[in-house]
């Protein structure tokens, strides 16, 4: 299903969303709200890998949004 692969992770998060494909904003934000990680437009189908290796480990919320789309969903970095 949707959702995210190696959860905690070490740094490659892979994000999976079968039924969306096209122009998706992520971003990743710690629990301050502080933006660690942010990608824009970026081409999305089905599947795709963001590297949080530079990240510091901690909890943060993953958020991808697009037409149609607003996901979001907690990981843990190691």
């Amino acid at each position: 299903g949707d959702g995210v692969s190696r959860n905690p992770s070490r740094g490659v998060v892979n994000i999976n969303m079968l039924f969306h494909s096209g122009e998706v904003h992520i971003q990743v934000v710690d629990l301050n709200g502080r933006e660690v990680y942010t990608a824009k437009n970026e081409l999305f189908n089905s599947e795709k890998a963001i590297d949080l290796k530079a990240v510091e480990s901690g909890i943060y919320v993953l958020r991808v949004s697009g037409e149609d789309l607003n996901y979001s969903q907690k990981i843990i970095k190691n």
